[in-house]
């Protein structure tokens, strides 16, 4: 710890104490913790309805105000004081004074401090600088802080927590929102296209197909051991088999992979089925549902990604998983070549990117296209003809059997979602699926289908243009 850091954590614990002590004295007073107040408006619905009336038609209105939120800054100045109170919505000026608060009202004001919860009930009016604010006939204290909120132009060094950071920081609560009306504009599409959501197990007794680590845990009351699941698609598949045909997910997805832990080790993913359907129709509706919650959570279909113009509003390109490496390599490298395992390896060892030697061409396939294609596409593309073993799930495809009716969808060079025309023949799964559930309900007879899988947290950095995951997620997981 530097000295500096030193010198602000001592500070911290000075100004700790001093509020304890001044709620103390408060408790003497009464309850400093209040549940009796209610408030008449937000603050956004008191500055939108009245910042443009002329001061001196305000004053003549009188319009009265009941208002709740934190006090973010004061300025006690003899027989009239001022704050900026804040609540969800936004900040809004108050004024407190001897005069129309009140010398009791007042002195109390003047021993809050920044962070406290307020009521403020008063009447609007505008100052000379033409600045809204609410003159306060009543001012209650709600909730007592007993830490000072963190101040964004010095408190920089040290990290602090994410409710503290959203506090003071409205672009941060700004991006949550977008994530917000992100989610809900899917839903409201799905609801309107005969879409069912449901709900499936979170803990499953055998990991997911396509989980290369799972999170395991154990029933003690059942003796069982069971897995944080790492896709919802097994147990979809299943709802299809019982005669559910067009349904979806939203719910969490986890990894246990250090791979993945630059993405997080719990995802938010919509997972979608939809039976008597191809992955075609699926690239479609990933099409649709992405314009569609652009337009809805930020208004335009139009986004900036990697310092390019990107359009979410029309078709997305469709590439061959090959052309996309060759295209990277600058090199007209052979479908031969991108199958053959030594060039393969020559290739990742050429970028130095460790591989696992023993892995087969698909996976030696798709790790070059990860370390040298998938960060060039910054326009919305479709990445299909994977090789069929890195899709356990997906049917083969008719133009080539070692490939698989599979796709990926990047955007900014990143991954936004996936998906995949369904195996619905059990001779197919090759030993690949060792679910004997999953299998089983297959021998049923189940619908061909496609499937995909949206990864929301992604597609919310993408629209808000944010440069971090951990932007866009209200609690990201900590990091290294």
């Amino acid at each position: 710890m530097t000295d500096r850091e030193k010198t602000i954590a001592i500070d911290e614990d000075a100004n700790l104490a001093e509020r304890r002590a001044k709620l103390a004295r408060l408790r003497e007073e009464g309850n400093p913790y209040p549940n009796d107040f209610s408030r008449t408006h937000t603050v956004r619905t008191v500055v939108t309805e009245h910042r443009e009336i002329p001061a001196e038609a305000l004053a003549q209105r009188q319009v009265a105000v009941v208002v709740a939120g934190r006090l973010m800054a004061k300025r006690v100045e003899g027989a009239v004081s001022f704050g900026i109170l804040e609540d969800a919505t936004g900040p809004v000026q108050i004024a407190v004074s001897d005069e129309a608060s009140g010398k009791a009202n007042h002195a109390a004001y003047a021993q809050w401090d920044s962070g406290d919860i307020l009521g403020v009930e008063g009447i609007l009016f505008k100052t000379a600088q033409g600045e809204l604010t609410i003159r306060a006939h009543a001012i209650r204290l709600l909730a007592k802080a007993l830490r000072a909120p963190a101040d964004p132009a010095t408190d920089t060094l040290k990290p602090r927590p994410r409710y503290a950071q959203l506090m003071v920081d409205a672009d941060a609560r700004r991006l949550l929102a977008v994530r917000s009306r992100t989610l809900q504009a899917i839903r409201k599409l799905f609801s309107t296209t005969q879409y069912m959501e449901v709900e499936t197990p979170m803990l499953q007794p055998m990991p997911s197909a396509d989980a290369a680590h799972a999170f395991q845990t154990h029933h003690n009351a059942l003796d069982l051991t069971l897995y944080l699941r790492g896709s919802a698609i097994p147990y979809l598949a299943r709802l299809a088999v019982g005669g559910m045909e067009k349904i979806f997910e939203i719910n969490r997805s986890f990894c246990n992979d250090d791979a993945f832990v630059e993405l997080g080790y719990e995802r938010t993913v919509m997972e979608i089925y939809c039976a008597y359907s191809g992955f075609d129709y699926m690239m479609g509706l990933l099409e649709l549902v992405i314009a569609r919650a652009a337009k809805s959570a930020v208004d335009r279909t139009s986004v900036r990604a990697q310092g390019q113009d990107v359009e979410l509003g029309q078709p997305y390109a469709r590439i061959r998983l090959g052309d996309a490496i060759r295209g990277a390599a600058g090199a007209d490298w052979s479908d031969a070549q991108l199958r053959d395992p030594a060039f393969l390896a020559r290739q990742l060892s050429t970028l130095g990117v460790p591989f696992d030697e023993a892995g087969s061409w698909g996976a030696l396939q798709v790790a070059l296209f990860r370390a040298s294609a998938a960060q060039t596409l910054i326009q919305p593309a479709f990445v299909v003809d994977f090789p069929r073993d890195q899709f356990a799930l997906a049917r083969r495809s008719g133009r080539d059997p070692e490939l698989a009716e599979a796709f990926e969808l990047y955007i900014g060079g990143q991954a936004i979602a996936q998906g995949a025309s369904m195996i619905n023949d059990t001779t197919e799964l090759d030993g690949r699926i060792t679910d004997p559930q999953f299998v089983r309900a297959l021998e049923y007879g189940l619908p061909p289908a496609s499937s995909a899988a949206l990864a929301i947290d992604p597609l919310a950095m993408l629209l808000t243009g944010s440069g971090a995951l951990r932007d866009v997620i209200p609690f990201p997981a900590p990091q290294r």
